[in-house]
């Protein structure tokens, strides 16, 4: 008669699942990757939180020369790479809003100088208040306006943008764009001379 061993009596018994609990489970894994796609998602809206702020767009806006369009594309981008970089922006306090400026000042001059060779196209809606430099002679439009910062360089169109535009100090010029206090100061007095002579190309004249 045939009998088993006890060894083999033994194995067929034992629990094929035993010992399964040591390793991870599928479940946790997908517990894990949830956990990993929410923290992610966190860090994600309050880089759009912070950039649903006006100021964003109409920096966009302006660094653009009124194209709404390109201004929009801009931003989208920008979130898209916060996207990218969700966790980074999550682990450092107030890191989204700069962080998305910055990108969207980099990704305009890109444009901008890709596009040198080209004729710059100017929105007369791009700035929504009229300037005045001269109330005796001259009301200085939006339009006109647009197009002599059309002609600035970016670096110089930038800081305008910042200083006057955005309404920053200095130092938070400075801190935005990177830069010495020293140059943020020097270039804005570069920029507004420039300015200033691109306006008087257009009969425009300016008083200080």
């Amino acid at each position: 008669m045939h009998t088993t061993s006890p060894a083999i009596a033994a194995k067929k018994d034992e629990n094929p699942y035993e010992g399964a609990a040591s390793h991870p489970s599928t479940s946790q894994h997908a517990t894990a990757s949830g956990k990993a796609a929410a923290h992610k998602g966190q860090a994600f809206m309050q880089a759009i939180s912070a950039a649903e702020d006006v100021h964003l767009l109409r920096f966009a806006n302006t660094l653009t020369l009124g194209d709404f369009h390109s201004a929009e594309d801009l931003v989208q981008e920008a979130f898209l790479r916060a996207w990218r970089h969700a966790d980074r922006l999550v682990s450092t306090e107030g890191l989204a809003r700069p962080w998305l400026f910055t990108v969207v000042r980099r990704l305009a001059i890109d444009a901008l100088r890709a596009r040198r060779a080209r004729p710059v196209e100017v929105s007369p809606s791009a700035l929504d208040t009229d300037v005045v430099f001269d109330p005796g002679e001259h009301s200085l439009t939006a339009h006109v306006l647009k197009q002599a910062m059309a002609e600035l360089a970016p670096f110089h169109r930038e800081v305008l943008v910042y200083r006057y535009y955005l309404d920053q100090s200095v130092e938070d010029t400075a801190a935005a764009l990177a830069l010495p206090i020293g140059t943020v100061k020097s270039r804005t007095s570069h920029a507004l001379n420039a300015l200033r002579r691109a306006l008087a190309s257009q009969g425009v004249q300016s008083y200080r």
